[in-house]
């Protein structure tokens, strides 16, 4: 086999011209089409744990719900990744006054919890079975393909995201 001789290739030279204001209008901009609020079919496609914040978030992937657009009216909804977040409790959270009830923080993220296994029918015998099904479960990636039914809701960001709009799962179930 010959060896392949890069001498006899011409140089190509590269011109880079600097973006300059003219090569965009502000008119240009297009939102990101959002998942309207409704139910959807999804698959998990990864799973993260933060357990100094105190979260399992879940990250699906809307799949098989056959001709549902986004908000463009153009946009599939199949192939949107949308995320869900569990907050767990954590230490310190029985001291602290939940913002939306007179529960405690601890009370509010176990109640979470609770209602997350019932609605991914996770057993609920054992509170230590139950963390170690999530943690376990999010470490070996054995959530990942789970088939889930999600509830989106479209909602304002906060802080360093005010004024944008997103689409959060509200809820996960288990699909079929």
């Amino acid at each position: 086999m010959d060896k392949l001789n890069f001498d006899d290739v011409p140089e190509v030279e590269v011109v880079k011209e600097p973006l300059t204001l003219s090569d965009f209008s502000i008119e240009d901009v297009t939102p990101e089409p959002l998942v309207s609020d409704g139910v959807y079919k999804g698959h998990i496609v990864d799973t993260a744990l933060s357990q100094d914040a105190g979260y399992v978030r879940w990250k699906v992937s809307l799949q098989g719900n056959e001709g549902l657009v986004c908000n463009d009216g153009v946009t599939s909804v199949d192939g949107v990744q949308l995320e869900y977040l569990l907050w767990l409790p954590i230490l310190g959270d029985e001291a602290k006054k939940s913002k939306f009830s007179a529960l405690t923080e601890k009370q509010v993220r176990t109640n979470g919890v609770i209602k997350f296994c019932k609605d991914m029918q996770l057993e609920l015998h054992d509170p230590k079975k139950v963390v170690d099904s999530l943690t376990h479960g999010v470490n070996n990636r054995t959530w990942i393909g789970m088939p889930v039914v999600v509830t989106a809701k479209n909602e304002a960001g906060k802080k360093a995201y005010a004024g944008k709009m997103f689409t959060r799962i509200k809820k996960m179930e288990k699909g079929l």
